[in-house]
């Protein structure tokens, strides 16, 4: 069951990095909360290897993005549950509602702006290729995947999230 969520969070966040630049604000908005959500504001490699992952598995499967994507993560991820103000992130980068503090304006601007890097195509895969999906480096869920035909990828300079990719896509 934790493999098909997997799947399908992996299905509907892929099915919305094929848009071409410029970017549409929602498919914009879309990439945002899931990386935001996944990996905070540091436009890190993580995030690279993250959009990197979700284009090969959109390509893979011949997705294109859908209405239905949101619902389908967002019953998945526990960031909803921790960051509730995550789902109001739009790509224009205003304040979400129910977000406490001092909103981080500057940060969102930097990921919408690595968000459109990455789609004129000048943001290099950390992964080489290499990865397939990614987990939490300390979770329950990694250790599941790493007994059930999944391996660690190794990412040049390190990442924040564990990446994997599935045995059977080894070739």
């Amino acid at each position: 069951m934790a493999r098909a969520a997997g799947a399908l969070c992996l299905v509907s966040w892929a099915s919305l990095v094929l848009a071409q630049p410029p970017v549409a604000d929602d498919s914009r908005s879309e990439l945002l909360r899931v990386l935001v959500a996944e990996s905070r504001w540091n436009t890190t490699r993580s995030h690279a290897a993250m959009l990197h992952v979700l284009r090969r598995f959109a390509i893979r499967h011949d997705l294109t993005a859908t209405g239905a994507a949101d619902r389908l993560v967002w019953a998945y991820s526990n960031a909803q549950a921790d960051h509730p103000w995550i789902r109001y992130l739009s790509g224009s980068c205003e304040r979400p509602d129910y977000y406490k503090g001092t909103w981080p304006r500057d940060k969102c601007l930097r990921v919408v702006d690595f968000i459109d890097s990455f789609e004129s195509g000048r943001v290099a895969d950390p992964c080489a290729g290499q990865a397939s999906g990614w987990r939490s480096p300390k979770s329950k869920a990694l250790r599941y995947a790493l007994r059930h035909g999944y391996r660690r990828v190794r990412c040049v300079g390190g990442t924040t999230l564990a990446f994997v990719k599935e045995a059977r896509h080894e070739r």
